[in-house]
Order: C-alpha cells, then sequence, then structure tokens
C-alpha cells in the first residue's frame, strides 16, 4: 500500500485503503471477542455476500451470551480498530510532512477514507455500528423496525424496551434516518457516479448504480445473515444437491449465447462543434453601399452578388480608357497611312477644343473640393467630377500625341510607341473593367451569411479591404471528439461515427472520422486524444460551440468482452504489472 502511496497511484490505493479498514475492523472483532468468550472465534466468507465478498466474525453463541458490557464492547470495536488506524495513519502523515512530502501528500486520499469510514460507521443513523451500538445501549433489537411502527402510531409490545422511548423519539429517530441516508446517496450519486462513468463508461455507471442499491437494502432490509453462524453448512449442502432444471438450463444456454453474440464496440466521448468554413466579404474598391441584396442568416451560392458600391469613378474610368484606345488605333492608322491636311485641322480643333473642356473641368473641381469640405455636397457627386477632370486630362493628353503624329512624318519608331501605348491602354482598360466589376460583392464561398450589420449598410462608406460580412459554410460541420486513451484503439480514420448534441437528444447526426491527433491530451478523468469528425447536418441546426456526445464504429467483439472490457484492460495491463 506504501508503495503505491509514494506512486501516487491512486487507482489502487483506493480499494487497499478500503481492505485495510475492513481487515483491521474485523480483526478487532475477532481478537475482542476471543479475549472476551475465551474460546475460538469463526471468521469467514459468507456466501451469500457476493458480489460483494467481505469477511463475517461469527459473534453467536457465547458472545451473545456475555453482559451488556461486553456485547456493547463488541459492537464498538471494528469502530475502535478503525481509530487506530486512523491514529497510526496521521502519526505517519505527520512524520512524512517533514522528512517525505511526496508520501505526505499520497497519505491524504487515505486518510480522508479512513475518516469517512468511522464517521458513516459510526453515525447511529447509518444501520452499521453506531446503530448496533445504541440498539444494545437501549436494549431494543429492532429499533429501526419501531421507528416505523411509532411513525405509524403503532407499537410492537412483544419487544422488550430496557429504556423506553417515547412515540415522539421514535418518530423523529426514523424521520432523521431516512434523511441521512438520502443526503448520503444524493451526494454519493453528486460526486461518484460522474468520476466513475467518465473512467469506465457504462459500466461503471451500472457499478454506481448497483452499489447504490445494495447500500439501501443494506439500510432498509433485513440482516443478511442470521447472528448465530456463518451459513457455510446449509449452503454446502445446497449446491452439494442441487440439480438444474429444464428450464433453468435453457435460461444458462440463452445467457451464454448472448455473451457469444458478435456486438459492435463503438468508443463514445465528448465531441463539441468547432467553427466551420468561413471567409470575409471585404471591399476591393473604395465606396459607399449603395445597394444590400441579402440578409443576414440567408444561404447563398459562390459568386452571387450580395452588396453594391457607388461606381461612378470606376465607370467613369472604363469609359475614358475605351476613348484613350479608340484614339491610340486612330493614330496607328494615321501613323501607317499618313494624314490629310483636313485631318490636322480636325486633330487641332479637337485639342482646343479639349483644352476649354480641361480648364472648365478643372476650375468645377477646384469649386467642388471646397464645397464637398463645408459638407454641401455628397461624395458621390465630389468623385464623380474629379474622375470627369482626370478624363478630360487624359484625353487632352491623347489629342496632343495624336495631332504631333499626324503633323510629323511618320518613321518605324513612332509605329512602334503607338503600339507600345496602345498595349499599355489596352492593359488598363482591363484593370478599370475588373474595378467597375468588383464594384459589386460576391460570396467567396457558398454558405450562410453572417453579419450583425449588413442590414444597416446601405450609406455607409467602405475602404478598401474593409469587412462587410462573413460567409459560413455550411452542410458539413466538423466536430472535435475526445476518445479516452484506453478505447482509441478501436479507432480509424474513415470509420463512421454518430452525435448526438445536447440540443437534440432525439436525433442523431451521421458522420465520419477524418483525422486523429498525434498526441493525448490530459483532461479531467485522464488522458484523452482528440478525433476529428465531419459530421452531416444539411438543415443548418449544429452551432458552433455546441456539445454533446458521440460514438465511433470499431469493431465487432463477443458481448461479453465488451460489456466487461474495463475489467480485462484492468486486469491485462494493472495486473500485469504487479507481476515480477
Amino acid at each position: 500500500l506504501l508503495a503505491h502511496l509514494v506512486s501516487a497511484d491512486y487507482g489502487l490505493s483506493v480499494p487497499l485503503t478500503l481492505v485495510a479498514i475492513h481487515l483491521i475492523s474485523q480483526s478487532s472483532l475477532a481478537a475482542l471477542a476471543r479475549r472476551l468468550t475465551r474460546a475460538q472465534v469463526g471468521v469467514g466468507l459468507p456466501p451469500k455476500l457476493w458480489p460483494f465478498p467481505h469477511l463475517r466474525v461469527d459473534t453467536g453463541g457465547r458472545a451473545e451470551q456475555l453482559p451488556r458490557a461486553g456485547r456493547l464492547q463488541l459492537v464498538a470495536a471494528p469502530v475502535v480498530g478503525s481509530l487506530a488506524l486512523l491514529t497510526f495513519m496521521l502519526t505517519a502523515w505527520v512524520i512524512a510532512g517533514r522528512q517525505n512530502a511526496a508520501l505526505a501528500q499520497a497519505l491524504t486520499l487515505p486518510l480522508a477514507l479512513v475518516a469517512a469510514s468511522i464517521v458513516l460507521r459510526a453515525n447511529p443513523l447509518a444501520r452499521y455500528d453506531g446503530h448496533a451500538f445504541v440498539s444494545q445501549w437501549l436494549g431494543i433489537t429492532d429499533l429501526r423496525l419501531q421507528s416505523l411502527y411509532a411513525l405509524l402510531g403503532q407499537r410492537r409490545p412483544w419487544h422488550h424496551q430496557q429504556r423506553a422511548l417515547s412515540f415522539t423519539a421514535l418518530r423523529a429517530l426514523f424521520v432523521a434516518t431516512n434523511l441521512f441516508l438520502l443526503l448520503v446517496l444524493v451526494l454519493l450519486a453528486h460526486y461518484t457516479l460522474p468520476l466513475v462513468t467518465q473512467l469506465l463508461g457504462g459500466i461503471g455507471f451500472l457499478l454506481v448504480v448497483l452499489g447504490l442499491g445494495v447500500m439501501m437494502y443494506k439500510q432498509l432490509g433485513r440482516p443478511p445473515m442470521p447472528r448465530s453462524g456463518l451459513g457455510w453448512n446449509g449452503w454446502w449442502k445446497e449446491l452439494r444437491d442441487w440439480r438444474p432444471t429444464r428450464n433453468q438450463i435453457i435460461f444458462f444456454v440463452v445467457v451464454l449465447l448472448l455473451c457469444l453474440f458478435p456486438y459492435r464496440y463503438e468508443p463514445s466521448g465528448d465531441f463539441e462543434v468547432l467553427p466551420s468554413a468561413r471567409a470575409d466579404v471585404r471591399a476591393l474598391v473604395a465606396g459607399d453601399v449603395r445597394e444590400v441584396l441579402v440578409s443576414e442568416g440567408e444561404t447563398v451560392e459562390k459568386g452571387q452578388a450580395l452588396a453594391r458600391v457607388s461606381d461612378a469613378e470606376s465607370r467613369a474610368k472604363v469609359a475614358a480608357s475605351e476613348a484613350s484606345l479608340a484614339q491610340l488605333k486612330a493614330d496607328l492608322a494615321l501613323l501607317e497611312k499618313g494624314a490629310k491636311t483636313e485631318e490636322i485641322e480636325v486633330a487641332k480643333g479637337r485639342v482646343a477644343t479639349l483644352e476649354r473642356r480641361a480648364r472648365f473641368s478643372r476650375a468645377t473641381e477646384s469649386r467642388l473640393i471646397k464645397a464637398y469640405k463645408e459638407g454641401g455636397i455628397s461624395v458621390d457627386e465630389y468623385e464623380r467630377a474629379r474622375g470627369t477632370a482626370e478624363v478630360d486630362e487624359q484625353l487632352l493628353e491623347e489629342a496632343r500625341r495624336s495631332l504631333a503624329l499626324i503633323e510629323s512624318p511618320a518613321r518605324g519608331e513612332m509605329l512602334d510607341a503607338t503600339r507600345a501605348e496602345m498595349a499599355r491602354a489596352e492593359a488598363l482598360l482591363v484593370f478599370h473593367k475588373e474595378q467597375l466589376e468588383q464594384t459589386t460583392l460576391r460570396a467567396p464561398i457558398s454558405g450562410r451569411v453572417l453579419s450583425d450589420s449588413l442590414q444597416f449598410a446601405v450609406g455607409s462608406f467602405l475602404e478598401r479591404g474593409a469587412v462587410l460580412a462573413q460567409i459560413e459554410q455550411t452542410g458539413n460541420r466538423l466536430a472535435e471528439v475526445k476518445v479516452p486513451e484506453s478505447a482509441i484503439g478501436e479507432v480509424r480514420e474513415g470509420a463512421a461515427a454518430r452525435a448526438r448534441a445536447w440540443a437534440y437528444p432525439g436525433t442523431s447526426f451521421d458522420g465520419e472520422v477524418i483525422a486523429i491527433a498525434p498526441a493525448a491530451d490530459t483532461a479531467t478523468y485522464g488522458q484523452v486524444v482528440r478525433v476529428q469528425l465531419t459530421i452531416s447536418d444539411p438543415e443548418g441546426r449544429l452551432k458552433s460551440g455546441m456539445t454533446g456526445s458521440a460514438k465511433i464504429e470499431g469493431g465487432r467483439y463477443p458481448a461479453v468482452y465488451v460489456f466487461t472490457r474495463a475489467l480485462w484492460r484492468f486486469f491485462m495491463v494493472e495486473v500485469w504489472s504487479w507481476l515480477p
């Protein structure tokens, strides 16, 4: 026990501590019975105490004929033995605290178990040593039953009371006893059930429920065996003379077949829905939001238009680029075949016209700048005026170059330069058309629109790169399952899975294992391995962060192995480690 305590192996030190408490308690009772009766005392394992076997001291015969003081000593002996154990462990804990901090820390849990055992068994409200001591002291062997009759307004006169108790006292005892039992059951269920269920799964849940049932039976039922002996003789005779009937044989065969029936083992664990793939809808050109075409929560397809921003400046740039390209094409044609006098005059007139137009546009832009700063006009009107001025300047420059080309004789270098200008103008036109297309914001992926401000976006100004909304991918959702390390050997990529969320307990979501973490993580009740699933959710009911439980399909094994897998692991790993 000390070796496992030093290694902080609580999984083994807890049962060893309970065994030590039981052995010392029964040894104290047997030693005192031997000293008081001066006769051999029977100690054994009564057969009817399975599947929870423990030692029982035969206190019948001479022990029951002892004086009242001797009987009280016998009843108190197990608690006194446990007190001696507590004193020894407390002394060891104090000494270890100064010399071996690890041992002192490991002794804390066994000390708590011994103290809790003493409090529970010495408590007269529980049907253990404390209750038996009070019954012997009062001379009421059926104290619990008499308290029930008192609650019903009746008395059992055929049982003598050495110390008579009133109806009020008996009723108070009955109420206090049952309230204490209820409190113990609630505490055990609240603190023990989650821990054991996490460690052993469904088997752990059944074990806890079975333990609570046995505890209630011991507290409310009849004593499990007579005080006169251990009951071995009658049990051996029944076992020797027993022959199975036809129905019993059929029952055993059916149970055997059920135990050997191939049953699929499904590792399970807590799962959490992960955030789906998301993409930002960003403004690629600056401008005012003119129109919003979708609403929050709406499902959209990839490339679908979501909103439009002002495109006046972009349209003006496209028009200017198209005009420049057309002008360059005409200039190239003139250079290739030469210009007439009339064409030169027309070109000069065009330059003069565009000069007047450019001066007017610059003057208009200057006036509108001052009005825009004072808030007299909108951003769209100012941008339109600025775009018009830039276009007029570009057209004037193109007209001047065209006039120079017409007036100068055509040379090879001039032709090459004009062709290069045409290529530049074509690239600029493509760029401006792309900018015009980018004034319509489109969905980068298919999914659901997420935005808490989309409905108020009309009229707001978006800088280049600003986020208007987000698109969350729908259909399949990603989830992460925390599988205990003891079951991860049954998990394979591509294995089918089922998940149930706490929000939809009656619905199973089908899924598939897509990834298994390369390392284990530490959780509350041991090591777990993260397994990633893809879950089918066409209706979009699962939300990011939702939790529940998931099961992953494993191999098929005999049913008896599947339901006792935790016990097999204990023997194949823990017990194996004990072997020299």
